[in-house]
Protein backbone atom coordinates (compact mmCIF):
# COMPACT_ATOMS: atom_id res chain seq x y z
CA UNK A 1 0.00 0.00 0.00
CA UNK A 2 2.88 2.90 1.25
CA UNK A 3 4.57 1.56 -2.60
CA UNK A 4 1.10 2.44 -4.27
CA UNK A 5 0.98 6.10 -2.35
CA UNK A 6 4.40 6.70 -2.93
CA UNK A 7 3.83 5.86 -6.26
CA UNK A 8 0.63 8.01 -6.81
CA UNK A 9 2.19 11.10 -5.02
CA UNK A 10 4.00 12.33 -8.25
CA UNK A 11 0.74 12.49 -10.13
CA UNK A 12 -0.83 14.18 -7.06
CA UNK A 13 1.68 17.20 -7.24
CA UNK A 14 1.20 17.35 -10.81
CA UNK A 15 -2.45 17.56 -9.92
CA UNK A 16 -1.53 20.00 -7.58
CA UNK A 17 -0.03 22.28 -9.59
CA UNK A 18 -3.00 22.32 -12.32
CA UNK A 19 -5.06 23.79 -9.30
CA UNK A 20 -6.23 27.75 -9.61
CA UNK A 21 -3.71 28.63 -6.69
CA UNK A 22 0.04 27.51 -8.38
CA UNK A 23 -1.44 28.54 -11.81
CA UNK A 24 -1.55 31.81 -10.05
CA UNK A 25 1.71 31.18 -8.29
CA UNK A 26 3.66 30.11 -11.50
CA UNK A 27 2.13 32.98 -13.41
CA UNK A 28 3.36 35.58 -10.68
CA UNK A 29 6.80 33.83 -10.97
CA UNK A 30 6.53 34.10 -14.64
CA UNK A 31 5.76 37.80 -14.63
CA UNK A 32 8.78 38.34 -12.31
CA UNK A 33 11.35 36.55 -14.43
CA UNK A 34 10.53 38.18 -17.50
CA UNK A 35 10.71 41.80 -15.79
CA UNK A 36 13.32 41.39 -14.02
CA UNK A 37 15.39 39.78 -17.19
CA UNK A 38 14.15 42.95 -19.54
CA UNK A 39 15.44 45.29 -16.45
CA UNK A 40 18.46 43.11 -15.75
CA UNK A 41 19.26 43.50 -19.93
CA UNK A 42 18.61 46.84 -19.72
CA UNK A 43 21.01 47.40 -16.42
CA UNK A 44 23.79 46.05 -18.33
CA UNK A 45 23.96 47.57 -21.21
CA UNK A 46 23.83 50.62 -20.10
CA UNK A 47 26.49 49.92 -17.43
CA UNK A 48 28.78 48.20 -20.13
CA UNK A 49 28.29 51.37 -22.32
CA UNK A 50 28.74 53.93 -19.07
CA UNK A 51 32.10 51.42 -17.70
CA UNK A 52 33.31 51.82 -21.70
CA UNK A 53 33.01 55.38 -22.02
CA UNK A 54 35.33 56.14 -18.62
CA UNK A 55 37.87 53.18 -19.65
CA UNK A 56 38.30 55.42 -22.81
CA UNK A 57 38.53 58.76 -20.79
CA UNK A 58 40.86 56.93 -18.24
CA UNK A 59 42.67 55.02 -20.93
CA UNK A 60 43.36 58.39 -22.89
CA UNK A 61 44.45 59.96 -19.86
CA UNK A 62 46.95 57.27 -18.97
CA UNK A 63 48.46 57.74 -22.54
CA UNK A 64 48.83 61.38 -22.56
CA UNK A 65 50.63 61.28 -18.87
CA UNK A 66 52.78 58.61 -20.41
CA UNK A 67 53.35 60.25 -24.01
CA UNK A 68 54.53 63.92 -21.38
CA UNK A 69 57.03 61.61 -19.42
CA UNK A 70 58.66 60.33 -22.70
CA UNK A 71 59.07 63.67 -23.57
CA UNK A 72 60.03 65.00 -20.43
CA UNK A 73 63.13 61.72 -20.27
CA UNK A 74 64.02 61.59 -23.36
CA UNK A 75 67.51 61.70 -22.48
CA UNK A 76 67.31 58.30 -20.88
CA UNK A 77 66.85 54.82 -22.09
CA UNK A 78 64.00 53.49 -23.80
CA UNK A 79 63.75 50.66 -21.16
CA UNK A 80 63.62 53.09 -18.26
CA UNK A 81 61.29 55.40 -19.65
CA UNK A 82 59.10 52.94 -20.25
CA UNK A 83 59.13 51.35 -16.64
CA UNK A 84 58.75 55.07 -15.58
CA UNK A 85 55.69 55.77 -17.55
CA UNK A 86 53.95 52.41 -16.99
CA UNK A 87 54.16 52.84 -13.32
CA UNK A 88 52.49 56.61 -13.48
CA UNK A 89 50.19 55.28 -15.71
CA UNK A 90 49.62 52.02 -13.98
CA UNK A 91 49.75 50.07 -17.73
CA UNK A 92 51.70 48.92 -19.57
CA UNK A 93 52.95 51.28 -22.23
CA UNK A 94 54.76 50.90 -25.64
CA UNK A 95 57.01 52.80 -27.79
CA UNK A 96 56.48 53.19 -31.43
CA UNK A 97 58.26 54.11 -34.17
CA UNK A 98 56.76 56.10 -36.96
CA UNK A 99 56.26 52.87 -38.89
CA UNK A 100 54.15 51.64 -36.23
CA UNK A 101 56.87 49.37 -35.21
CA UNK A 102 56.86 48.49 -31.11
CA UNK A 103 59.80 49.77 -30.09
CA UNK A 104 59.82 48.17 -26.59
CA UNK A 105 57.29 47.71 -24.11
CA UNK A 106 57.03 48.12 -20.13
CA UNK A 107 54.32 47.19 -17.81
CA UNK A 108 54.88 47.83 -14.14
CA UNK A 109 58.34 48.50 -14.52
CA UNK A 110 58.95 45.33 -16.44
CA UNK A 111 61.08 45.42 -19.86
CA UNK A 112 59.29 43.86 -22.38
CA UNK A 113 61.89 42.78 -25.62
CA UNK A 114 61.38 45.05 -28.98
CA UNK A 115 59.51 44.13 -31.36
CA UNK A 116 60.86 44.23 -35.43
CA UNK A 117 58.16 43.62 -36.77
CA UNK A 118 54.65 46.00 -36.55
CA UNK A 119 53.10 45.01 -33.22
CA UNK A 120 50.34 41.98 -33.06
CA UNK A 121 47.38 42.38 -30.61
CA UNK A 122 48.77 43.16 -27.34
CA UNK A 123 46.31 40.77 -25.28
CA UNK A 124 43.31 38.71 -26.34
CA UNK A 125 41.67 40.27 -23.14
CA UNK A 126 42.18 44.02 -24.78
CA UNK A 127 39.73 45.42 -27.28
CA UNK A 128 41.26 47.59 -30.29
CA UNK A 129 39.00 50.18 -28.24
CA UNK A 130 40.98 50.34 -25.47
CA UNK A 131 44.06 50.70 -27.12
CA UNK A 132 45.08 54.62 -26.71
CA UNK A 133 47.87 56.07 -28.47
CA UNK A 134 49.41 58.89 -27.95
CA UNK A 135 52.08 61.26 -29.64
CA UNK A 136 54.81 62.62 -28.08
CA UNK A 137 54.81 66.06 -27.53
CA UNK A 138 57.45 67.91 -29.97
CA UNK A 139 59.76 65.56 -30.79
CA UNK A 140 63.29 65.97 -31.48
CA UNK A 141 64.61 64.89 -34.65
CA UNK A 142 66.89 62.25 -32.40
CA UNK A 143 63.42 61.46 -31.00
CA UNK A 144 61.83 60.68 -33.90
CA UNK A 145 64.39 58.07 -34.39
CA UNK A 146 63.84 56.69 -30.93
CA UNK A 147 60.14 56.77 -31.25
CA UNK A 148 57.53 58.48 -32.57
CA UNK A 149 54.62 57.51 -30.43
CA UNK A 150 53.34 55.93 -26.94
CA UNK A 151 50.29 52.88 -26.90
CA UNK A 152 48.83 52.46 -23.48
CA UNK A 153 46.94 49.15 -22.93
CA UNK A 154 44.70 48.45 -19.96
CA UNK A 155 43.06 44.97 -19.68
CA UNK A 156 39.23 44.33 -19.43
CA UNK A 157 39.89 42.47 -16.10
CA UNK A 158 38.33 45.33 -13.52
CA UNK A 159 35.55 46.16 -15.79
CA UNK A 160 34.59 42.49 -16.66
CA UNK A 161 34.72 42.08 -12.92
CA UNK A 162 32.26 45.02 -11.81
CA UNK A 163 30.16 43.59 -14.78
CA UNK A 164 30.16 40.09 -13.43
CA UNK A 165 29.13 41.40 -9.89
CA UNK A 166 26.61 43.04 -11.17
CA UNK A 167 25.17 40.23 -12.96
CA UNK A 168 25.20 38.23 -10.20
CA UNK A 169 23.29 40.92 -7.69
CA UNK A 170 20.93 40.69 -10.44
CA UNK A 171 20.44 36.98 -11.03
CA UNK A 172 19.84 36.82 -6.48
CA UNK A 173 17.64 40.02 -6.88
CA UNK A 174 15.42 37.79 -9.73
CA UNK A 175 15.51 34.87 -7.98
CA UNK A 176 14.51 37.03 -5.00
CA UNK A 177 11.33 38.61 -6.47
CA UNK A 178 10.59 35.42 -7.90
CA UNK A 179 10.29 33.98 -5.04
CA UNK A 180 8.23 36.71 -3.53
CA UNK A 181 5.76 37.03 -6.10
CA UNK A 182 5.13 33.08 -6.48
CA UNK A 183 4.68 33.23 -2.35
CA UNK A 184 2.15 36.14 -3.45
CA UNK A 185 0.50 34.37 -6.21
CA UNK A 186 0.32 31.36 -3.41
CA UNK A 187 -1.81 33.80 -0.85
CA UNK A 188 -3.55 35.48 -3.26
CA UNK A 189 -4.33 32.26 -5.11
CA UNK A 190 -5.24 30.41 -1.54
CA UNK A 191 -7.45 33.96 -0.70
CA UNK A 192 -9.55 32.97 -3.99
CA UNK A 193 -9.54 29.23 -3.91
CA UNK A 194 -10.81 28.63 0.29
CA UNK A 195 -14.32 30.44 -1.01
CA UNK A 196 -14.62 28.53 -3.81
CA UNK A 197 -13.03 25.04 -2.00
CA UNK A 198 -16.29 25.60 0.41
CA UNK A 199 -18.74 26.26 -2.87
CA UNK A 200 -17.66 23.34 -4.19
CA UNK A 201 -18.04 21.17 -0.93
CA UNK A 202 -21.28 23.15 -0.61
CA UNK A 203 -22.40 22.23 -3.76
CA UNK A 204 -21.62 18.59 -3.00
CA UNK A 205 -23.26 18.10 0.05
CA UNK A 206 -26.20 19.14 -1.71
CA UNK A 207 -25.85 17.40 -4.14
CA UNK A 208 -25.75 14.36 -1.61
CA UNK A 209 -28.66 14.90 -0.43
CA UNK A 210 -28.39 17.69 2.28
CA UNK A 211 -30.62 20.26 1.38
CA UNK A 212 -29.19 22.49 4.81
CA UNK A 213 -25.90 22.83 2.82
CA UNK A 214 -25.07 26.54 2.22
CA UNK A 215 -22.11 28.31 1.02
CA UNK A 216 -20.16 31.23 2.65
CA UNK A 217 -21.06 34.95 1.74
CA UNK A 218 -18.28 36.75 3.16
CA UNK A 219 -17.17 39.97 0.75
CA UNK A 220 -18.85 41.71 -1.50
CA UNK A 221 -17.05 40.67 -4.24
CA UNK A 222 -17.79 38.16 -7.12
CA UNK A 223 -17.10 35.04 -5.38
CA UNK A 224 -19.47 36.78 -2.50
CA UNK A 225 -21.91 37.19 -5.03
CA UNK A 226 -21.89 33.80 -6.38
CA UNK A 227 -22.11 32.43 -2.90
CA UNK A 228 -24.89 34.50 -2.15
CA UNK A 229 -26.78 32.89 -5.34
CA UNK A 230 -25.74 29.78 -4.77
CA UNK A 231 -27.34 29.88 -1.35
CA UNK A 232 -30.41 31.36 -2.57
CA UNK A 233 -30.87 28.46 -5.18
CA UNK A 234 -30.55 26.14 -2.75
CA UNK A 235 -33.04 27.62 -0.17
CA UNK A 236 -35.72 27.82 -3.09
CA UNK A 237 -34.37 24.17 -3.62
CA UNK A 238 -35.04 23.24 -0.34
CA UNK A 239 -38.50 25.07 -0.04
CA UNK A 240 -39.13 23.40 -3.37
CA UNK A 241 -38.74 19.69 -2.15
CA UNK A 242 -40.33 21.03 0.77
CA UNK A 243 -43.27 21.22 -0.73
CA UNK A 244 -43.07 18.45 -3.05
CA UNK A 245 -43.04 16.33 0.02
CA UNK A 246 -46.00 18.56 1.54
CA UNK A 247 -47.68 17.51 -2.03
CA UNK A 248 -46.86 13.76 -1.54
CA UNK A 249 -48.41 13.35 1.88
CA UNK A 250 -51.12 15.25 0.50
CA UNK A 251 -51.68 13.28 -2.45
CA UNK A 252 -51.47 10.41 0.01
CA UNK A 253 -54.03 11.57 2.38
CA UNK A 254 -56.05 12.14 -0.45
CA UNK A 255 -55.52 8.80 -2.06
CA UNK A 256 -56.55 7.37 1.67
CA UNK A 257 -59.44 9.51 1.66
CA UNK A 258 -60.86 8.79 -1.87
CA UNK A 259 -60.54 5.15 -1.29
CA UNK A 260 -62.43 5.41 2.23
CA UNK A 261 -65.04 7.56 0.60
CA UNK A 262 -65.40 5.59 -2.27
CA UNK A 263 -65.63 1.93 -0.09
CA UNK A 264 -68.83 3.00 1.43
CA UNK A 265 -71.13 3.18 -1.61
CA UNK A 266 -69.15 0.26 -3.51
CA UNK A 267 -69.65 -2.46 -0.06
CA UNK A 268 -73.83 -0.97 0.28
CA UNK A 269 -74.18 -1.76 -3.38
CA UNK A 270 -71.91 -4.92 -3.59
CA UNK A 271 -74.72 -6.28 -0.60
CA UNK A 272 -77.65 -4.94 -2.42
CA UNK A 273 -76.70 -6.85 -5.71
CA UNK A 274 -75.61 -9.99 -3.66
CA UNK A 275 -79.05 -9.77 -1.68
CA UNK A 276 -81.26 -8.79 -4.82
CA UNK A 277 -79.57 -11.35 -7.07
CA UNK A 278 -79.97 -14.21 -4.67
CA UNK A 279 -83.59 -14.04 -4.11
CA UNK A 280 -82.64 -13.00 0.08
CA UNK A 281 -85.43 -9.97 -0.67
CA UNK A 282 -88.69 -11.75 -0.80
CA UNK A 283 -90.82 -8.08 -0.10
CA UNK A 284 -91.25 -5.67 -2.60
CA UNK A 285 -91.14 -3.20 -0.48
CA UNK A 286 -87.93 -4.23 0.91
CA UNK A 287 -86.51 -4.04 -3.09
CA UNK A 288 -87.37 -1.08 -3.91
CA UNK A 289 -85.97 0.10 -0.55
CA UNK A 290 -83.20 -1.50 -1.54
CA UNK A 291 -83.17 -0.29 -5.26
CA UNK A 292 -83.61 3.53 -4.35
CA UNK A 293 -80.49 3.12 -1.62
CA UNK A 294 -78.51 1.84 -4.68
CA UNK A 295 -79.62 4.36 -6.98
CA UNK A 296 -78.56 6.80 -3.99
CA UNK A 297 -75.13 5.41 -3.56
CA UNK A 298 -74.56 5.09 -7.50
CA UNK A 299 -75.74 8.96 -7.46
CA UNK A 300 -73.08 9.55 -4.32
CA UNK A 301 -70.73 7.54 -7.17
CA UNK A 302 -71.47 10.04 -9.60
CA UNK A 303 -70.96 13.38 -7.15
CA UNK A 304 -67.70 12.01 -5.86
CA UNK A 305 -66.46 11.58 -9.01
CA UNK A 306 -67.85 14.58 -10.78
CA UNK A 307 -66.33 16.52 -7.86
CA UNK A 308 -62.81 15.17 -8.35
CA UNK A 309 -62.85 15.30 -11.79
CA UNK A 310 -63.74 19.22 -11.39
CA UNK A 311 -60.75 19.39 -8.36
CA UNK A 312 -58.15 17.86 -10.63
CA UNK A 313 -58.82 20.81 -13.42
CA UNK A 314 -58.95 23.71 -11.06
CA UNK A 315 -55.65 22.61 -10.32
CA UNK A 316 -54.50 21.80 -13.88
CA UNK A 317 -56.00 25.21 -14.96
CA UNK A 318 -57.64 22.84 -17.41
CA UNK A 319 -60.89 24.12 -15.74
CA UNK A 320 -63.11 26.53 -18.75
CA UNK A 321 -64.32 29.59 -16.79
CA UNK A 322 -66.63 31.38 -18.88
CA UNK A 323 -66.91 34.89 -17.63
CA UNK A 324 -69.35 37.53 -18.38
CA UNK A 325 -71.68 40.34 -16.93
CA UNK A 326 -74.46 38.30 -14.83
CA UNK A 327 -76.61 39.79 -12.23
CA UNK A 328 -76.20 38.02 -9.53
CA UNK A 329 -79.96 38.27 -8.00
CA UNK A 330 -81.85 35.66 -10.25
CA UNK A 331 -78.68 33.60 -9.70
CA UNK A 332 -78.94 33.41 -5.72
CA UNK A 333 -82.60 33.31 -5.95
CA UNK A 334 -82.49 30.01 -8.25
CA UNK A 335 -80.55 28.21 -5.51
CA UNK A 336 -82.33 29.54 -2.82
CA UNK A 337 -85.80 28.37 -3.70
CA UNK A 338 -84.23 25.00 -4.93
CA UNK A 339 -82.50 24.83 -1.59
CA UNK A 340 -85.51 25.84 0.57
CA UNK A 341 -87.17 22.43 0.49
CA UNK A 342 -84.21 20.95 2.15
CA UNK A 343 -84.27 23.20 5.05
CA UNK A 344 -88.04 23.06 5.71
CA UNK A 345 -87.67 19.27 6.12
CA UNK A 346 -84.82 19.99 8.74
CA UNK A 347 -86.86 22.58 10.39
CA UNK A 348 -84.48 25.29 9.73
CA UNK A 349 -85.99 28.99 8.44
CA UNK A 350 -84.02 29.95 5.24
CA UNK A 351 -84.23 33.77 4.79
CA UNK A 352 -82.97 36.13 1.49
CA UNK A 353 -82.39 39.31 0.83
CA UNK A 354 -81.71 40.68 -2.12
CA UNK A 355 -81.20 44.89 -3.41
CA UNK A 356 -83.67 46.35 -5.98
CA UNK A 357 -81.50 47.13 -8.12
CA UNK A 358 -79.40 44.91 -9.98
CA UNK A 359 -76.35 43.32 -8.69
CA UNK A 360 -73.79 42.66 -11.69
CA UNK A 361 -70.44 40.91 -11.58
CA UNK A 362 -68.11 39.47 -13.68
CA UNK A 363 -68.71 35.58 -13.21
CA UNK A 364 -69.74 32.43 -14.88
CA UNK A 365 -73.25 31.56 -14.29
CA UNK A 366 -73.00 27.76 -13.46
CA UNK A 367 -69.86 27.44 -11.34
CA UNK A 368 -71.14 30.50 -9.22
CA UNK A 369 -74.24 28.37 -8.60
CA UNK A 370 -72.32 25.66 -8.22
CA UNK A 371 -70.12 27.53 -5.51
CA UNK A 372 -72.96 29.28 -3.48
CA UNK A 373 -74.84 25.91 -4.11
CA UNK A 374 -72.08 23.70 -2.19
CA UNK A 375 -71.88 26.58 0.39
CA UNK A 376 -75.95 26.90 0.97
CA UNK A 377 -76.14 23.31 1.61
CA UNK A 378 -73.47 23.09 3.95
CA UNK A 379 -74.71 25.81 5.74
CA UNK A 380 -78.05 23.58 5.98
CA UNK A 381 -76.40 20.23 6.48
CA UNK A 382 -74.94 21.87 9.88
CA UNK A 383 -77.74 24.41 10.96
CA UNK A 384 -79.79 22.09 13.64
CA UNK A 385 -83.33 22.14 13.81
CA UNK A 386 -85.46 25.53 14.41
CA UNK A 387 -82.25 27.58 13.50
CA UNK A 388 -81.76 30.34 10.81
CA UNK A 389 -80.22 30.71 7.37
CA UNK A 390 -79.81 34.42 6.11
CA UNK A 391 -78.58 34.94 2.43
CA UNK A 392 -77.49 38.44 1.57
CA UNK A 393 -75.95 39.83 -1.48
CA UNK A 394 -74.66 43.28 -2.06
CA UNK A 395 -72.32 45.21 -3.82
CA UNK A 396 -68.95 46.55 -1.47
CA UNK A 397 -66.85 49.07 -3.03
CA UNK A 398 -65.23 47.29 -5.91
CA UNK A 399 -66.55 43.54 -4.90
CA UNK A 400 -70.05 42.10 -4.86
CA UNK A 401 -70.95 40.09 -1.69
CA UNK A 402 -72.80 36.45 -1.15
CA UNK A 403 -73.23 36.28 2.64
CA UNK A 404 -74.82 32.86 4.00
CA UNK A 405 -74.78 33.64 8.09
CA UNK A 406 -76.31 30.16 9.84
CA UNK A 407 -76.82 29.79 13.55
CA UNK A 408 -75.23 26.27 13.96
CA UNK A 409 -72.22 25.00 16.37
CA UNK A 410 -69.76 27.04 14.60
CA UNK A 411 -66.17 25.79 13.65
CA UNK A 412 -63.73 25.47 16.29
CA UNK A 413 -61.00 27.65 16.01
CA UNK A 414 -57.99 24.89 15.56
CA UNK A 415 -60.15 23.53 12.71
CA UNK A 416 -61.04 26.69 10.98
CA UNK A 417 -57.56 26.49 8.56
CA UNK A 418 -58.40 23.26 7.57
CA UNK A 419 -61.73 23.18 6.34
CA UNK A 420 -60.54 23.93 2.78
CA UNK A 421 -58.08 20.95 2.97
CA UNK A 422 -59.48 18.00 0.40
CA UNK A 423 -61.54 15.06 2.70
CA UNK A 424 -61.27 16.83 5.81
CA UNK A 425 -63.66 16.92 8.41
CA UNK A 426 -63.17 18.10 11.62
CA UNK A 427 -63.59 15.66 14.73
CA UNK A 428 -66.36 17.82 16.11
CA UNK A 429 -69.14 16.91 12.74
CA UNK A 430 -67.34 14.60 11.23
CA UNK A 431 -69.50 11.61 13.53
CA UNK A 432 -72.99 14.10 13.43
CA UNK A 433 -73.34 14.69 9.86
CA UNK A 434 -72.02 13.52 6.79
CA UNK A 435 -70.46 14.72 3.88
CA UNK A 436 -67.02 14.14 1.80
CA UNK A 437 -65.26 16.90 2.81
CA UNK A 438 -64.75 18.22 -1.10
CA UNK A 439 -67.72 21.05 -1.24
CA UNK A 440 -65.33 24.12 0.31
CA UNK A 441 -61.93 23.09 -1.80
CA UNK A 442 -63.95 22.83 -4.71
CA UNK A 443 -66.15 26.46 -3.44
CA UNK A 444 -62.26 27.82 -2.99
CA UNK A 445 -61.24 26.66 -6.49
CA UNK A 446 -63.89 27.71 -8.18
CA UNK A 447 -63.71 31.98 -6.38
CA UNK A 448 -59.73 31.83 -7.33
CA UNK A 449 -60.46 30.77 -10.81
CA UNK A 450 -62.92 33.95 -10.77
CA UNK A 451 -59.48 36.05 -9.32
CA UNK A 452 -62.17 36.03 -6.06
CA UNK A 453 -61.80 35.39 -2.30
CA UNK A 454 -64.19 32.99 0.22
CA UNK A 455 -64.07 34.20 3.77
CA UNK A 456 -65.40 32.18 6.53
CA UNK A 457 -65.80 33.05 10.07
CA UNK A 458 -67.12 31.17 13.16
CA UNK A 459 -67.75 31.62 16.89
CA UNK A 460 -68.21 28.22 18.42
CA UNK A 461 -72.21 28.27 19.46
CA UNK A 462 -72.87 31.54 17.51
CA UNK A 463 -72.80 30.23 14.06
CA UNK A 464 -70.51 30.13 11.02
CA UNK A 465 -70.29 32.81 8.45
CA UNK A 466 -69.49 32.34 4.84
CA UNK A 467 -68.80 35.33 2.10
CA UNK A 468 -68.45 34.58 -1.48
CA UNK A 469 -66.55 38.23 -3.53
CA UNK A 470 -66.22 38.71 -7.14
CA UNK A 471 -65.09 41.78 -8.83
CA UNK A 472 -67.98 43.96 -9.75
CA UNK A 473 -69.17 44.75 -13.30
Amino acid sequence: MSVFYLARRPFRFLRALRSLQWQLAVSYAAMAALLCAVMGFVIMQDLRHDLLQQDIADTGRRAATAADLLYRESGTSLPAALAEASRLAEARVCALNAQGTTLACSVAGLDVPAQTSPMPAIDDQVSPIERQIGPVAAPTANQRTRWALVQVDEPLTDRNATEQRVQNALIQLSLILMAVAAGMGLLLGLGLTAPLRALTDAARRLGSGNLNARAPQDGDDEIGELGVGFNRMAAQLQDSFATLESERDTLRTFIADMSHELRTPITALRTFNDLLSQGAVADEDVRDEFINESALQIERLEWLAQNLLDLSRFDAGLAEVHVQRIDLRPLVQRVTDEAKLSAERKGVDLELDTPSIPVFAHADAARMQQAFSNVLLNAIKFTPTDGHIGVTVRREGKSTMIHVADTGPGIPPDELPHIFERFYRGPSTATSVGGSGLGLPIVRSIMHAHQGEVEVTSEVGAGTEVVLSLPAA
